[in-house]
């Protein structure tokens, strides 16, 4: 499937079209499903690739060089004692301070209960800048673990 999204505002939720697109995937129960978004900012357009497993893990590919992309894990309903808390991850296309396109990823962990788990909740954020070429550079990565305990 192929979806089409022109950033024209300052910020557009992409999760919001995953959330929809996971959901016709539970209605049509296929196993592994590939959605292409064509992301389109001003004068530039790259493509990003959703994938979700039969176990219910997502993965987004973004663009990171001509040849490669990197797998990001946006989407978890498998209950293997961690899990995201929403499953689909907040993903946000917005221009940075110096009017690039941007995009910030933001997941929050808990665990479930799991009794060799520790308990966890924890937010963790990936910012990113698209490049002039098309690709995309992580510019930042964090944690807020201020909610775990040891």
């Amino acid at each position: 499937m192929v979806r089409v999204v022109e950033i024209k505002g300052n910020e557009y939720g992409l999760h919001d079209l995953m959330t929809k697109d996971i959901e016709r995937i539970r209605i049509e129960s296929l196993p592994e499903w590939d959605v292409r978004y064509h992301i389109k900012y001003a004068h530039q357009e790259v493509v990003i690739i959703f994938g979700i497993t039969q176990k219910g893990n997502g993965l987004l590919y973004i663009p990171v060089s001509g040849n490669q992309y990197q797998a990001i894990k946006v989407y978890d309903e498998h209950d293997d004692g961690i899990v995201f808390n929403p499953a689909c991850g907040k993903v946000i296309l917005d221009h940075a301070a110096d009017g690039r396109p941007a995009m910030t990823i933001t997941i929050h962990i808990e665990s479930t209960g799991e009794p060799d788990i520790p308990v966890i909740h924890c937010t963790e954020q990936r910012h990113f800048i698209l490049t002039d070429k098309g690709y995309f550079n992580e510019i930042s990565k964090g944690d807020d673990n201020s909610g775990s305990a040891p």
